[in-house]
């Protein structure tokens, strides 16, 4: 570990009014402050030409309206994660163009016979020639010239909004490039390339920009990060006929969780348009001729653009697709469903209605809440942790200026929790529901279950990028210590409560629900369910950077960029950044869901009364 340094205030100070660690039902929402109102985070002011590029502030990048109005906060948090990558690889460098291209021709196979020298035809934008080699054939594809794309039989010069869609998705890609704390190399030139590709081989449509600047998006698996497509107010992201929805949303009324390869509704409306139920699974997807089924479904959902937050871990990954199926079919989409009795039906997929937020799986009313507890009749204490950051019930100090004030804070949101545990008697577990927790601060889910060590840093360590550098490499220097010298000097307070303990979460607990989780794995308490989001790091800080690419009209409509620059390490020196911890891998049964029965929080309650 790197020695304890003075590290003062500096990284602190700006953001402790939004909290920090948070993240992410919203990548334009602010951290942990879910009960801040929303706030213009990124200007639209200014002619549209104009490249901004800023370090990020406490509330960088809060959404502007849109989402529900029943009180659950959309735009929770900045730029937490999707990225819904292929694990370390480079992502979509392949030139991903289903469904994004019009005029693409036919005649797709080299080797057939062609009729004179002079033939050629077109391949996935590239040219075929027809060749005389002692018998007339097609010879090997091969790219035309920079700026222009093959269409129909010859390269044709790609229109002046392609060119510039272009210009921008490589201004986009290069910040990117410069400043994500994702330490492995990835091959942003081949990214570059194929996201170029998608644009020349389209017409110039929102949709084909969006899914472009997407694929370069999606392939860095790091967190605490965000993309913006649209307008700067974000307003695209709401609206049912926008190309890019905003994530951890559902136009349906159902919301979803992953099932092995399979989409399982965890909640419906009773007036949900397709009729679905809790338990049913959707197995396929078919559009414009093609079945989307088994490990495809999932992957061909995480191509389809959203406005986006990171989520580098595995679980988090397909928890969020299985969502997102709600959140990009689209009327002439058809869904197969499986019921829970295992009867199979086709649904055609109706007119997109209003937004809801599906963080929680069951949309419960707690998840407004600082936390909720209840004693179940076998005595086990289940308290619903929605939140570990400011909240109207415990908010951060105003002006927060110390260290002190907000070691306090996390003090007095430990107390908060014991006096309400207080009420209890003869307790026979303890369980903490942390599915779909928005995070806050890392410290006060750590300090839950005790101690966090007698070194300052001695559970991890971030630290940041150091801007272009390639293959990237960290500053020595820590940006952000776990925990910070404080919390060694003055230890939290803990839970009142020494019998066995178990935790539930699902692949949206983000950012300091991941460090809670991670801590508690380290103190042998089981985790139930999927693991969290694997985001590690923060929102404030010198390497926490914003940029915005204005719209142009008839050219291309706006960027906002969010990205985090820090790497954290646990207590070994490894990389942290995609790691989700889960003792128990359970997915939710059909059947319980039908019946009412939470699969999950059943197993931990199992767990914690075994002797």
């Amino acid at each position: 570990m790197t020695p304890t340094q003075n590290w003062g205030l500096l990284i602190l100070i700006s953001s402790f009014s939004a909290g920090l660690y948070g993240c992410a039902d919203d990548p334009a929402g602010d951290s942990a402050s879910d009960s801040a109102s929303a706030t213009e985070g990124t200007s639209s002011a200014g002619s549209s030409a104009t490249l901004m590029t800023t370090s990020a502030s406490a509330s960088a990048g809060a959404t502007t309206g849109g989402g529900e109005t029943d009180g659950d906060t959309t735009g929770d948090t900045t730029g937490d994660t999707t990225g819904d990558t292929d694990g370390d690889t480079t992502g979509d460098t392949d030139g991903d163009t289903t469904g994004d291209t019009t005029g693409d021709t036919t005649g797709d196979t080299t080797g057939d016979a062609c009729e004179n020298p002079e033939q050629t035809k077109c391949e996935d934008g590239l040219l075929v020639a027809c060749i005389d080699d002692g018998g007339l054939s097609w010879g090997d594809p091969t790219p035309c010239e920079d700026g222009f794309i093959c269409k129909e039989t010859a390269c044709e010069e790609a229109s002046a909004a392609q060119k510039a869609q272009v210009s921008a998705l490589e201004v986009y890609a290069d910040h990117l490039r410069d400043h994500t704390g994702y330490w492995q190399e990835i091959d942003f030139a081949g990214l570059k390339a194929a996201a170029a590709h998608q644009i020349y081989l389209g017409e110039g449509s929102d949709y084909t920009f969006a899914k472009a600047i997407y694929s370069v998006y999606r392939a860095v698996p790091q967190g605490h990060s965000a993309l913006g497509l649209g307008p700067l107010d974000w307003s695209q992201c709401y609206d049912p006929d926008g190309v890019a929805p905003l994530r951890g949303n559902s136009w349906y009324g159902v919301c979803a969780r992953a099932s092995g390869d399979t989409s399982i509704i965890t909640f419906a409306d009773e007036m949900n348009p397709m009729g679905l139920g809790p338990g049913d699974r959707v197995v396929a997807i078919m559009r414009d001729g093609e079945t989307w089924e088994g490990p495809e479904m999932f992957e061909r959902v995480s191509h389809e653009p959203l406005c986006d937050g990171g989520v580098p871990s595995e679980s988090g990954r397909a928890d969020y697709n299985a969502l997102h199926v709600f959140a990009i079919i689209k009327p002439g989409d058809s869904i197969e469903v499986e019921h829970p009795d295992e009867s199979l039906e086709v649904i055609d997929v109706p007119e997109r209605g209003d937004l809801i937020s599906c963080s929680d799986p069951f949309r419960r009313e707690e998840r407004k809440e600082l936390f909720v507890s209840h004693q179940r009749e076998d005595g086990v204490v289940v308290v619903i942790l929605p939140t570990l950051g400011s909240h109207p019930d415990h908010p951060f100090p105003q002006p927060l200026n110390t260290l002190k004030q907000y070691r306090d804070w996390n003090a007095e949101a430990i107390d908060l929790l014991n006096e309400d545990l207080a009420q209890y008697n003869d307790i026979k577990g303890l369980v903490w529901d942390v599915r779909g927790n928005r995070g806050g601060s890392a410290e006060y889910g750590m300090g839950i279950f005790g101690s966090m060590g007698e070194v300052a840093g001695g559970l991890g360590e971030c630290h940041a990028r150091i801007v272009a550098s390639s293959p990237p490499e960290f500053a020595e220097a820590v940006e952000y210590p776990f925990p910070y010298p404080i919390f060694v000097d003055e230890p939290l307070p803990t839970i009142n409560f020494e019998g066995k303990q178990a935790i539930v979460a699902d692949g949206m607990a983000v950012s300091a629900a991941d460090w809670m989780i991670h801590r508690a794995t380290e103190l042998e308490i089981p985790v139930f369910g999927h693991g969290g989001t694997g985001a590690y790091g923060y929102q404030t800080g010198g390497s926490y950077v914003s940029m915005s690419l204005e719209p142009v009209e008839g050219e291309h409509f706006g960027v906002d960029s969010y990205v985090s620059g820090a790497r954290c390490l646990d207590s070994e020196g490894d990389p942290l950044e995609g790691y989700a911890p889960v003792s128990v891998m359970l997915d939710y049964d059909p059947q319980d869901l039908a019946d009412g029965v939470d699969t999950l929080l059943e197993a931990a309650v199992e767990d914690v009364l075994m002797p």
